[in-house]
Parts: C-alpha cells; structure tokens; sequence
C-alpha cells in the first residue's frame, strides 16, 4: 500500500490555511466562522502543520479585513450620495 505523498498534503494544508484565511477577511468578527479561524491561527495545531507561528498571520488578516470593510463602507456610501 502506498503511503501519503507530500505534494498531497501539502495541497490538503494550503487549502485548510486559505479557507481560514479567506474567513477572517470576509466574515464579521462575531461570525461563528471567523472566531474558529483565529482559534485556528492562534493554536497549536496550525504551527504544527505549517511550522510557523500563526498570530502575525492573524494579525495580517484582521488588517486586511479592516481595509476591506473601509472600501466596502465607502462604495456603500457613494451609491447613497450621488455625486453631482
């Protein structure tokens, strides 16, 4: 029997990563998904798969949501207010 080959669990974790990722850019910090994505950067199970520490990541990811809900914010407001 063959055993696991490292191209497919690598793939396996990048795809774990970006999920969680993608979750704390885009949903609300109260979001059931966002919490378990930080849970998941601050925990010992994301170091052990990636061999990196996980909280600067997060902290990356929360900025970035913070620039996309400005952005988003502003188109929002620019469709209220027509410009003249």
């Amino acid at each position: 029997m063959k055993g696991i080959c490292d191209e497919g669990v690598l793939n396996l974790v990048t795809g774990i990563v970006r999920q969680a990722a993608s979750d704390v850019v885009e949903y609300s910090p109260d979001s059931k998904n966002r919490q378990d994505a930080e849970a998941f950067f601050r925990s010992g199970y994301f170091t052990f798969l990636t061999g990196m520490d996980g909280v600067p990541i997060l902290e990356e990811l929360e900025a970035r949501a913070v620039l996309k809900k400005g952005r988003s914010k502003r188109r929002k407001m620019g469709k209220e207010i027509p410009c003249e």
